[in-house]
């Protein structure tokens, strides 16, 4: 099983997500957010960075993004992921 977790923006941003749990690695994954600062939707670029865990804690890491700019359009973010894992 494999776990997706967006690493945390700064405590003043509210982000509405949850982990993917699969059973395998699929080639593409979309991972969709709300993303709000005090209350109000964001439009921005901001920094963001993904990581995939073999288990949910204390999970061996698979894989990483690395460090991604994405585009966040009226509090709505949507990024398409391809890991390549063996």
């Amino acid at each position: 099983m494999l776990y997706v977790l967006p690493l945390p923006l700064p405590m003043s941003y509210e982000l509405r997500t949850m982990s993917c749990l699969y059973a395998a690695t699929p080639p593409e994954m979309n991972i969709n957010m709300i993303i709000k600062y005090y209350g109000v939707p964001v439009t921005a670029t901001k920094p963001m960075r993904f990581k995939i865990f073999d288990a949910k804690e204390n999970g061996l890491l698979l894989w990483d993004s690395g460090d991604m700019q994405i585009d966040i359009e009226s509090g709505i973010m949507s990024q398409k992921l391809t890991p390549k894992i063996d």
